[in-house]
């Protein structure tokens, strides 16, 4: 994990990983594994975070985001990009591919 002005910066390994971030992400990737994402992934934070960018490789993955934490832009861009597995969405309001200018 890496700080940057842009938010952190997160490499995962190929084993079931847990990811609720507190912070602002920018980029994370995920290289395999069962993992689980909770909170705000691959969205935009805030004005002084407008990007996150999250790649899966692999993995039977569960996303849970927060109401506005999945996929979502505010006042800038998120993205998700999963490569495959067999993948579970349980998502809050506002999830899943929306953006709000």
């Amino acid at each position: 994990m890496r700080e940057t002005p842009h938010g952190l910066i997160v490499v995962g390994g190929g084993a079931a990983n847990t990811y609720d971030p507190k912070r602002p992400v920018a980029f994370l990737a995920d290289l395999g594994g069962d993992d689980t994402y909770r909170g705000v992934s691959a969205s935009s934070s805030d004005a002084d975070h407008p990007f996150g960018l999250a790649v899966d490789l692999a993995g039977d993955d569960t996303y849970e985001p927060a109401a506005l934490g999945l996929a979502t832009g505010r006042l800038g861009c998120g993205c998700l990009v999963d490569r495959g597995g067999n993948d579970t969405y349980t998502l809050a309001p506002g999830s899943g591919g929306c953006g709000f200018p």
